[in-house]
Order: structure tokens, then sequence, then C-alpha cells
């Protein structure tokens, strides 16, 4: 391992702690991921399941959707709005992460 690389400054005694920039910087950058891993296991695994389902209880030939369906349906575009909404957040965090 080379003397620049990350791991090796983590581990050398001598390398000086993190700032309290970079911990917040991190704290908000983890805290993103987390909830982005939240909505996203609420869509593949609450959600889409039970929208698979309701799917395909639908009589082809009706004109409208039930209502439970409809619902299931905007809760899991909001979760996907969401989650397209933190992903550059969390990008941003990161190139902010590298700058400290």
């Amino acid at each position: 391992m080379s003397p620049a690389s990350p791991i090796f400054a983590l581990r050398n005694p001598a390398a000086v702690a993190p700032g309290s920039a970079y911990m917040i910087l991190f704290g908000g950058k983890l805290f993103v991921f987390l909830a982005m891993t939240v909505h996203h296991c609420l869509q593949v695994f609450k959600y889409a399941p039970s929208i698979a389902q309701q799917t395909a209880a639908i009589n082809p030939s009706a004109t409208v959707w039930p209502e439970a369906l409809l619902s299931n349906w905007r809760r899991w575009f909001m979760l996907l709005k969401l989650n397209a909404g933190l992903g550059p957040v969390a990008v941003l965090l990161g190139l902010a992460l590298g700058k400290n």
C-alpha cells in the first residue's frame, strides 16, 4: 500500500483525525443513504407484491382501477420521487466528502 492511501491514513496513529465538518457531512450522507434504503425496501417488499397481486385480480374489461390499487401505486410513486430527490443529494455529499 502506498503511504497516500486512505486506509493507511486511518491506521496511522500520527494521522490527523477527521474534522467536525467532515463528520457532519459523513453523518448527513449516512442518513440520506439509510433513508433511500428504507424507501427502496418499502417499494420492493411492501408495495410491489400487493400491486402485482391486485393487478392480477383486475378484470381485463374493467374501465376503472380499484381505489386500493391506485392508493398503492400513489405510495409507490411517492417513494420513487423521494429516492429520485435524495439521489443527487447523496452524490453531492459524497463529492463534498472527497474535498474535505
